[in-house]
């Protein structure tokens, strides 16, 4: 048995993808992410998932960190601050992630500078 994508649903996923990084793309330019973390929903999600992100991360054992948002300077934080407070829901910040708590650390009301 062969497995095959639905090549059409991958293309509207690519698309609804590429439509979001345009929408934000000013303060996704001020982030400046490497491409790896903006090469999917998949790989962007992960990132705020988890706060870093690898090459291997799909594998059994984490391999080296490629990326991480300790990484980001400050004026970099500050537009990421205003992108997830942008874009993510309501429900997504009380959820939280590591995304949401880098830039809104629990038991804190004011974001890290």
């Amino acid at each position: 048995m062969n497995f095959r994508r639905n090549g059409k649903i991958e293309h509207t996923r690519q698309y609804e993808w590429d439509e979001w990084k345009k929408l934000h793309d000013d303060l996704l330019s001020l982030c400046q992410f490497p491409l790896c973390v903006m090469r999917s929903r998949r790989d962007w999600d992960y990132l705020l998932d988890y706060g870093y992100w690898c090459n291997n991360f799909y594998g059994e054992h984490v391999g080296n960190i490629d990326f991480d948002l300790d990484e980001l300077n400050a004026q970099q934080t500050d537009a990421f601050r205003l992108l997830l407070e942008r874009t993510l829901t309501d429900e997504d910040k009380q959820r939280g992630c590591a995304g949401w708590h880098h830039v809104h650390p629990p038991h804190s009301d004011t974001p890290l500078k």
